[in-house]
């Protein structure tokens, strides 16, 4: 029976799920509280150190909170919490509360933005948010987007521009003027809207249409917008806010009699859809009716449809004069004479006997409408300047309906020119106007996406009528913005431990109308998720992906920043032009998440990942997004990106999976592997939370099945090829809430239901094998006031929830740190006095503790307590009295075991170029060798099958003596007897005390006893 040896090279490997005869080497089967290693090895992990105990009141946190961290600096960093009714802000370093809104206690989310109380989800499943530089954007996936209806930009004023473009002898100037003496009386009609997906609801073109109230003024077979809807309804005796959508006005054709009253309509546009809103119009309602009547006011005027008459008719006809007269082709004075008329006694030089060219019957405005000049007109008032008048229609008494004008000449169009409400072109535009007047330019014919609106100012500000230029503007009667109510919220950081909450502000629509420059496609929408992507604020709604101006947006003329999601002129496509596509599938694709990656943006849905690209500029020109892999992903969490890779959860039966995903650099494609094939059962399902460290090569899950417990991933790449996989589970005994690696330390919220206390934690990953030493704190007191510092040493003392502390009196004591120190204890310790007697506040934990808290000193010495529980507080006494000197520093907390089971050792002989498991050789272990460095004491426990477990132990050390008494830190080896069958038996490797252990490798002797050879190996 001959004796071999086999050799474990390393114990980083971590946990695999296979069969133990096709594991590699250095996997286990299980691994609990250790760190992979590829410096030190298998290493016990750090402890965690209470920063301090959250919340004004004691609360144990829901698991369905929602839980962001913020890494401002090295000096500032946040979490901030949303516990189901109130929004928090922490900072993570010192555990003092930040104020919001210049208040702290928490900002109160009912009836806001945060409000999560009627959602069928949690605030964390509910909120999502995106950290960029000082500012967090925070998306409620509940809330739609709506359109703020009080954003409409004014109706376009009733005036037209009549000027004399060229001046000619004996030539017609003739305008038609065509125009309702009636008053028009806004209509009132019920439209009814049926729901449709995701409770927003729609008219069809087969709506029904009633008359509530005809009105008067109306054209029959004209069409007319609807400008107002009521802001609630009753049904079935509930009420609920309605909400309209984004999108072109709805509009309808009406059939009116003689007065202008309407007495039926039909749906022409279908135009706004309706959301109707409870709950302060914060949530949507889920479902109100099947049909729900609507009462909506139309508009009075102008109506859209252009081909019906009204019932006047007035011709301003004139004729230029006769080639003798010098001034003939003075358009001033043809303007003139459009004014007053050709024998208008004010006219100086008037006409004159050379009139009698003029036919019978012509005539100016004057002549026509008698004081319109003066303003007393009734249906017309004019100013005139230079070659320009303004007509406008009389609205000093009742408002009067629309006009339309139209023009002649006897230069074939090239002398008179007028313009009403819209233009076929720029260049009929004169340069000389009034200033504010607007007008629509045409483009193609077929094409309405290219008109445009342009407004006149003057050069001069202060001028009402003179020279300048058009300006592009938006149309009239045209939604500008988004409820601001409903946009996603800004947090700000304005110094320290100080946020500023607020609605986003985006910029107003500024130019074109719905059709040529419609609002974001997250309009009437809820907003998944948000991304902040080359400069740009994006976010992803349904199937669309929706980017800001490039640059993000503009300061308003208040000094307030507003993002902008609209275009700022429509006659060209500019490079820095919001982005708004649509993801495109065979398959229906809802993105809910995106992740930047190698220039590219990667977008998650549940059934597929895309990618959005541009070309050297991301611009809406060059902009795509196309399918790159159809993996299955879990939204509950967002996915991570670690430098160049980004790993995102998928549901794995009852477990969880994850992949990898990231570029293949020699394919130049996309690909997404499993990491977790090795390990399909070991992560529980109902991921919560997930990060990842750059800085440490790690991941991090939490489980809201198991959540004691993080579940971690470590990972090293060597000239591109992965040499380290391995996952394990760190065990916390308290309910983990939240976590987020920042650089090199992970920070957590955790809470203790048996208390309902809530704590800010955190875990330094790397450290040199030095400990930080205890902080310099100030005692106040009769006896005793100086200043005590402890200077770091090479004992790392591994306690959760470890505090600094001192001995006093033989009692433990918990100073309040002073100015400047790292991170007090508590709030509720005002001094740290230690006179006589000893303050009771001083020796109270700073949590709740209980039979398991220990006590160390800062040399790695167990200090044995007696512990005295005084309602939710704790006191701790030295046991053994006299023997510890005043002052001592040590720390205190909680011990953990560090664990790791060892794979079944199978025999593999060798065959061909490779070694397998050999079923004709049966092992007997005899010893195992463990190499390790700067290690105190552990344990190697063997569970041979159907026997009594027995331990084998490496005993601590210590040097010194007296108050320089300390552990001895070890390298070396250590040889433990096992002495039984390698099947079927369990070995496990066990650290449950206080100091580190480093483990290299590892080495069975084993005596092996083979039937047969192996043929042709």
């Amino acid at each position: 029976m001959p004796l071999i040896n086999t050799s474990l090279p390393n114990l980083i490997q971590g946990v695999s799920q296979q069969p133990d005869a096709t594991r590699f080497s250095g996997q286990c089967d299980e691994q609990v509280n250790f760190m992979s290693s590829v410096v030190d090895g298998l290493t016990k992990r750090n402890g965690t150190r209470f920063v301090k105990k959250l919340f004004s009141t004691d609360a144990a946190l829901s698991a369905d909170s929602f839980i962001h961290f913020v890494n401002r600096s090295e000096t500032e960093r946040y979490v901030m919490i949303h516990d189901g009714t109130k929004f928090h802000a922490y900072n993570v370093l010192t555990g003092d509360e930040a104020s919001i809104n210049g208040t702290t206690g928490g900002y109160t989310a009912a009836g806001t933005y945060l409000d999560v109380s009627a959602s069928t989800t949690t605030a964390r499943d509910t909120l999502r948010a995106t950290t960029v530089a000082d500012g967090t954007f925070l998306v409620n996936r509940s809330v739609p987007v709506t359109i703020d209806q009080s954003s409409r930009s004014s109706s376009l004023a009733k005036d037209a521009l009549i000027f004399v473009k060229q001046g000619d002898y004996e030539k017609e100037y003739s305008l038609e003027i065509n125009y309702s003496s009636k008053t028009p009386a806004s209509a009132q009609l019920s439209l009814t809207y049926t729901q449709g997906m995701h409770n927003v609801y729609s008219l069809t073109s087969a709506s029904t249409v009633s008359v509530s109230n005809g009105g008067s003024g109306y054209v029959s077979g004209d069409v007319y917008k609807v400008t107002s809807y009521p802001s609630t309804i009753t049904y079935n005796s509930n009420t609920y806010d309605v909400t309209v959508g984004g999108g072109e006005d709805t509009s309808v054709t009406v059939t009116s009699n003689a007065n202008g009253t309407i007495s039926a309509a039909s749906v022409e546009n279908i135009g706004r859809s309706l959301i109707f809103k409870k709950n302060a119009g914060v949530r949507v309602a889920q479902h109100v009716g099947n049909t729900i009547t609507v009462t909506v006011t139309l508009a009075q005027s102008p109506g859209l449809g252009g081909g019906t008459k009204y019932d006047n008719t007035q011709n301003v006809t004139i004729y230029s004069e006769n080639v003798g007269k010098s001034y003939h082709s003075d358009t001033a004075r043809i303007t003139e004479v459009l004014q007053r008329g050709h024998s208008n006694t004010t006219l100086s030089p008037n006409y004159g006997g050379s009139s009698g060219h003029i036919p019978s019957g012509f005539g100016g405005f004057e002549d026509r409408f008698p004081g319109i000049g003066a303003g007393s007109n009734a249906e017309f008032s004019l100013v005139r300047d230079g070659n320009l008048i303004v007509l406008s229609r009389q609205l000093s008494g009742p408002t009067k309906s629309d006009f339309k004008i139209k023009a002649k000449d006897g230069l074939g169009g090239g002398a008179l020119g007028v313009v009403y409400k819209e233009v076929g072109a720029i260049t009929d535009l004169p340069l000389f106007a009034k200033n504010g007047f607007r007008v629509k330019v045409r483009g193609d014919g077929d094409l309405a996406a290219d008109d445009y609106y342009v407004e006149f100012k003057t050069d001069d500000e202060n001028q009402s009528i003179g020279p300048g230029s058009w300006i592009e503007t938006v149309a009239p009667d045209t939604l500008l913005n988004y409820k601001e109510t409903s946009l996603p919220l800004f947090i700000t950081n304005t110094g320290l431990n100080k946020f500023e909450l607020g609605h986003l502000k985006t910029a107003p629509r500024s130019v074109g109308d719905e059709i040529s420059n419609p609002f974001a496609s997250f309009s009437d929408q809820t907003i998944q998720n948000s991304v902040f992507f080359k400069n740009r604020l994006g976010f992803v709604c349904g199937s669309n992906v929706i980017l800001s101006e490039a640059g993000l947006g503009r300061v308003n003329d208040k000094g307030i920043f507003e993002y902008n999601f609209s275009r700022t002129t429509v006659t060209t496509l500019l490079d820095s032009d919001p982005i708004d596509v649509i993801v495109e599938s065979d398959r229906v694709t809802d993105i809910t998440a995106a992740a930047a990656s190698q220039e590219n943006l990667i977008l998650f849905s549940t059934n597929g990942q895309f990618v959005l690209k541009g070309e050297d500029l991301l611009t809406p020109r060059t902009v795509s997004v196309k399918p790159i892999t159809n993996f299955e992903y879990n939204d509950e969490t967002d996915p991570v990106s670690v430098g160049s890779y980004i790993y995102y959860p998928f549901d794995l039966g009852n477990n969880t999976g994850i992949r990898e995903f990231a570029l293949n650099k020699t394919t130049d494609v996309y690909e997404s592997t499993d990491i977790t094939e090795q390990v399909p059962r070991y992560i529980p399902k109902d991921i919560t939370y997930f990060s990842g460290s750059l800085s440490e090569n790690l991941l991090g899950i939490l489980s809201k099945d198991e959540d004691q417990s993080l579940y971690m991933y470590r990972y090293f790449f060597s000239e591109n090829k992965k040499v380290l996989s391995s996952w394990f589970k760190w065990d916390f005994g308290v309910n983990i809430k939240g976590f987020e690696f920042i650089d090199s330390t992970l920070y957590m919220i955790v809470s203790d239901t048996v208390t309902d206390e809530t704590y800010i934690v955190n875990l330094p990953l790397n450290f040199d094998g030095e400990d930080e030493g205890l902080a310099t704190y100030t005692g106040t007191g009769s006896s005793f006031s100086k200043t005590i510092t402890t200077t770091p040493n090479d004992d790392v003392t591994h306690l959760d929830m470890r505090v600094p502390a001192v001995i006093y009196n033989d009692q433990i004591r918990f100073p309040t740190y002073t100015s400047g120190s790292t991170r007090p204890l508590r709030s509720n310790i005002l001094n740290f006095s230690v006179s006589s007697g000893g303050s009771t506040s001083s020796q109270i934990t700073p949590y709740y503790a209980t039979s398991d808290i220990v006590v160390y000193s800062d040399r790695g010495i167990h200090i044995p307590v007696t512990i005295t529980t005084i309602g939710n507080n704790t006191l701790l006494t030295v046991t053994n009295t006299g023997v510890w000197d005043d002052n001592t520093s040590v720390w205190v907390g909680f011990k953990f075991t560090s664990s790791y089971t060892f794979s079944e050792q199978v025999f593999k002989a060798q065959a061909g170029q490779a070694r397998t498991p050999n079923a004709a050789a049966k092992q007997f272990i005899k010893n195992l060798s463990l190499y390790h460095t700067n290690t105190s004491d552990y344990k190697v426990k063997v569970t041979p099958d159907k026997r009594a477990q027995y331990t084998n132990e490496f005993p601590e050390s210590f040097t010194g003596t007296g108050s320089s008494l300390r552990t001895e830190l070890k390298d070396g080896f250590f040889r433990a007897p096992v002495f039984t069958s390698s099947e079927n038996v369990e070995i496990k490797l066990e650290n449950d005390g206080a100091k580190p252990s480093n483990f290299q490798s590892a080495e069975f002797e084993t005596f092996l006893h083979t039937r047969s050879s192996r043929y042709g190996a």
